[in-house]
């Protein structure tokens, strides 16, 4: 999306291309099940802007502060937390205009996040952590947001 205003924290971001980006999730995807060669995704403060990162299993992720604004994160992106598994820590992170529909983000930790203008279209946000973010725009059709966290947050331009 090209008219996103996004913070300008260049100097702090670590830009990845879409192949160190891919590979960073296909070593991460066999962390959380513990498997061999299995490397947790430490993305904080990096730059995954604009990027396809569409079906990507990100639970137990760090991307604190992370740019992934205009990133594609659809079909059925996985952060969510379930049993022994922690969900993605995007907080803080920037989602402006990302496509996140459909995605999953049960439990996902969003504090401060801002995903103004994204699309949450029929994403499961089933008891994340929406404190304060900034969800001015965004689409969210048919999302769950059973059990989510909601104080401070802004849900209107």
């Amino acid at each position: 999306m090209a008219d996103i205003e996004t913070p300008d924290k260049s100097e702090e971001w670590t830009r990845l291309s879409q192949a160190e980006a891919l590979l960073a999730i296909r070593r991460h995807e066999a962390f959380p099940e513990r498997r061999s060669g299995g490397q947790r995704a430490l993305l904080t403060f990096h730059d995954l802007s604009g990027l396809d990162l569409s079906g990507a299993n990100l639970r137990e992720a760090e991307l604190t502060g992370a740019n992934l604004a205009g990133a594609d994160l659809t079909p059925l992106s996985n952060l969510r937390g379930t049993g022994r598994i922690i969900p993605a820590n995007l907080g803080g992170a920037n989602l402006a205009g990302a496509n996140l529909s459909g995605a999953k983000l049960g439990e996902c930790h969003l504090a401060k996040a801002n995903l103004r203008g994204a699309n949450l279209t029929d994403c499961d946000l089933t008891g994340a952590d929406l404190s304060g973010a900034d969800l001015a725009g965004a689409n969210l059709g048919g999302a769950t947001l059973y059990g989510a966290r909601l104080d401070g947050t802004i849900l209107a331009k």
